[in-house]
C-alpha cells in the first residue's frame, strides 16, 4: 500500500512538472515598465587642504517596450528620475553628465531590423543608445544620442565567426548644462567564438564637434583657461579608436577589454584597460575588477567621458571594484578610485558603494 501511494504521488508530481513546463509565464503588459534602480554613496578625498566631498545619489530608470527583440519593428521608451544630496549647481564643476535632481527622457528608440541565419541589418532612430563598442575614457554608456544608430553584419551559422560588420552613429549628444556636441562615428567589428571564449576586435573613427549655437556652454565645460585640459579654442576632436575585448561566460567568467584612442590632429593618445574576473549576473558569484585609464589633454572629450572618473584629461588613474550579485537581479558593489592630474603631486581618491537593481 505504501508503495502504491508513493507511485501515485510520483505520477502526480510528474504531471504537475509537465503542466508547469507546458504553460508559459504570464506576459508583461505593454503599459507595465521594467525598472532599474541605482543608489550610491561617494566619499571623495581631494587631497591636503581641500575638504572631502560626501554625497548620496539615486537613479530610477523606467523602460517600456512594444515589440519583441526578435520582431522586425520595436519601440522602446524610458525615463530617468534622479535624487541627490549635492544639487544640480555642482554638475559643471564635477563634470557630471547626468543631473543630480530631476527627471528627463532617457530613451525613445524606434528600431527596424531584418535578421537571417547569415547576417542582418538594423537601424535605430530617435533618442538612442550608442551601439558602438567603447570604454569609459571615450564614451559614457549612460549618455544618449539624438539621431540614429545602425549596423550591418555577416556571420557564419554554427561557425566561429559571429559578427563581421560595420556600425555607425550620427547625431547630437547632450552636454552637462543642456547644450549638445555633434557625434559622427563609424566602426568595424569582428567577433569570433572559440568554445566558451569570444574575441572581439573593433576600430574606427569618432568625430566630436561642438555645435555653433552651443559654443559658450561647450567652452565652460572644456575650459581653455586650464592648459592641462584643452588647448585654446579647441572645439573639434577627430579621433581614431581601436581595441580588443576577450570574454568568457563559461565555468570561470572573465572579460578583458583594451582600447586606445588618438587625436588625428594633435597625435596625442589615451587609452583604457579593463580586467574583470567573475560574473555580475550569477547570484552569489563575486566579481573583481581593475580599470586603468591614461588620458591625454586632447585624446578624448570631457563632455562625453564616463563620469565615474573625476578628471577627464591629462590624468592617469586606476579603479578597483568588488561586486556581489544577489537574487532577483540585485547587486552590491564597492569601488576605490585613485587618480592624479599629471601636473599634480597628490592624487584624488574616491570610495563608492553602489546598490543596484538591474532591469
Amino acid at each position: 500500500m505504501r508503495l502504491g501511494k508513493v507511485a501515485v504521488l510520483l505520477v502526480s508530481g510528474l504531471r504537475l512538472l509537465a503542466q508547469e513546463a507546458y504553460f508559459k509565464e504570464p506576459e508583461r503588459k505593454w503599459w507595465m515598465p521594467t525598472w532599474e534602480l541605482n543608489a550610491w554613496h561617494d566619499d571623495i578625498d581631494r587631497g591636503p587642504g581641500k575638504p572631502a566631498i560626501l554625497r548620496d545619489r539615486s537613479r530610477l530608470r523606467l523602460r517600456w517596450q512594444l515589440g519583441e527583440d526578435s520582431d522586425w519593428i520595436q519601440l522602446r521608451a524610458g525615463s530617468a528620475h534622479y535624487v541627490g544630496s549635492d544639487g544640480n549647481r555642482f554638475n559643471l564643476a564635477r563634470f557630471d553628465n547626468e543631473v543630480s535632481n530631476g527627471t528627463r527622457l532617457d530613451l525613445a528608440d524606434l528600431r527596424l531590423q531584418a535578421m537571417g541565419t547569415s547576417g542582418g541589418v538594423e537601424v535605430h532612430g530617435g533618442l538612442v543608445e550608442n551601439g558602438l563598442i567603447a570604454t569609459e575614457s571615450l564614451w559614457d554608456p549612460d549618455l544618449r544620442v539624438f539621431g540614429g544608430f545602425g549596423r550591418a553584419f555577416y556571420r557564419v551559422p554554427e561557425g566561429a565567426l559571429e559578427e563581421l560588420g560595420i556600425r555607425a552613429t550620427v547625431g547630437d549628444a547632450r552636454l552637462i548644462e543642456g547644450g549638445r556636441v555633434n557625434l559622427t562615428a563609424v566602426q568595424g567589428v569582428a567577433r569570433l567564438a572559440t568554445g566558451p571564449v569570444s574575441w572581439t576586435f573593433f576600430g574606427g573613427t569618432w568625430n566630436l564637434k561642438a555645435r555653433e549655437e552651443d559654443l559658450a556652454k561647450f567652452r565652460r565645460q572644456n575650459p581653455s583657461s586650464i592648459p592641462e585640459y584643452y588647448p585654446a579654442q579647441a572645439t573639434n576632436f577627430p579621433l581614431t579608436a581601436y581595441g580588443i575585448a576577450i570574454g568568457s561566460t563559461g565555468a570561470f567568467p572573465f572579460e578583458i577589454k583594451a582600447q586606445r584612442h588618438t587625436n588625428r590632429t594633435t597625435k596625442e593618445q589615451g587609452g583604457e584597460l579593463q580586467v574583470f574576473l567573475g560574473s555580475r549576473t550569477r547570484k552569489w558569484w563575486p566579481q573583481f575588477g581593475w580599470v586603468r585609464q591614461v588620458m591625454a589633454p586632447t585624446s578624448q572629450l570631457a563632455s562625453v567621458n564616463g563620469d565615474l572618473w573625476w578628471f577627464h584629461a591629462a590624468a592617469d588613474g586606476s579603479r578597483y571594484i568588488v561586486a556581489l550579485p544577489l537574487p532577483d537581479k540585485w547587486l552590491i558593489q564597492y569601488s576605490y578610485l585613485e587618480q592624479r592630474l599629471r601636473s599634480a603631486k597628490t592624487s584624488l581618491t574616491t570610495q563608492r558603494i553602489d546598490i543596484i537593481k538591474r532591469f
